[in-house]
């Protein structure tokens, strides 16, 4: 099986987006992946050892290309309109899964994860949208982790907090 994931990484933006799907990419090892990624820094050592080709602003043909011999799209980026998704589902042809930001949601999406905390959360979850903590990717190396207070470990996903949950 093969998925594409496509993602954006910047020195503004971070490389969260691209170590959560590494993650995901690791508990997944039956699946090839290949990365398409819009940055502004292509020599970033985390890259090294994956698939990986670069796109632009417009990366319709980058995705109609590189989704050609693939199954999946998975998309992880920081902001983008329902039109967007609508457009290159249509492109690709491909099953489409999102990985949101906070209040983001796309009814283009066969799969859309929104792991945030965000008001009403619990409501929004459906079998195609799938919302809340409880679907947080972690490696093997911080789900083995454990505080030395013994009360857990606080991770945070850093970005905007606009519920104030961190501060709870």
């Amino acid at each position: 099986m093969n998925g594409l994931i496509r993602l954006d990484i910047s020195s503004r933006i971070g490389t969260g987006h691209f170590q959560r799907m590494m993650n995901l990419a690791q508990a997944m090892p039956d699946v090839d992946f290949t990365f398409l990624i819009k940055t502004d820094n292509p020599e970033n050592k985390l890259f090294n050892g994956h698939k990986v080709f670069f796109t632009g602003d417009n990366d319709f043909s980058d995705l109609a290309y590189h989704s050609k011999n693939t199954d999946f799209v998975i998309y992880d980026l920081l902001h983008y309109s329902k039109v967007y998704i609508k457009q290159v589902k249509k492109i690709t042809g491909k099953l489409t899964i999102t990985f949101h930001e906070y209040n983001d949601y796309s009814t283009v999406s066969d799969l859309a994860i929104n792991y945030n905390f965000f008001n009403g959360f619990e409501k929004k979850e459906s079998p195609s949208f799938l919302a809340g903590p409880r679907y947080v990717i972690f490696n093997d190396t911080l789900l083995n982790t454990r505080s030395s207070a013994g009360k857990g470990v606080f991770v945070s996903f850093g970005g905007a907090d606009p519920s104030g949950f961190t501060i709870k």
